[in-house]
């Protein structure tokens, strides 16, 4: 199935692949979009693009780290860093639940 329109979550591009279980409920978990909707509620938060995105890749990187370590904590496992002592060097690798 092509995928012919930009997505502003993951939930909603999962929504429209056929093979994939329903993003609905508890069936799907993402740390990025929890990360996301963190973002309004954080006490110093980051620039942030008109689409709610963090703008700068470097304040990204240091925000998710930081919040991966606190309120974020429950996604901690699901993100990993190139190095865990330079979040600046950006992440390995992710995972979603889905």
């Amino acid at each position: 199935m092509a995928i012919t329109r930009v997505h502003d979550d993951i939930s909603s591009w999962v929504r429209e692949i056929d093979y994939m279980q329903s993003p609905d409920g508890n069936a799907f978990e993402s740390w990025a979009e929890a990360f996301k909707a963190a973002l309004p509620t954080m006490a110093s938060p980051p620039g942030l693009d008109a689409q709610g995105n963090v703008a700068a890749q470097s304040d990204y990187y240091a925000t998710l780290f930081t919040w991966l370590a606190g309120p974020g904590r429950r996604y901690s496992n699901d993100v990993k860093w190139v190095d865990n002592s330079n979040p600046s060097a950006g992440i390995r690798a992710s995972r979603i639940m889905a």
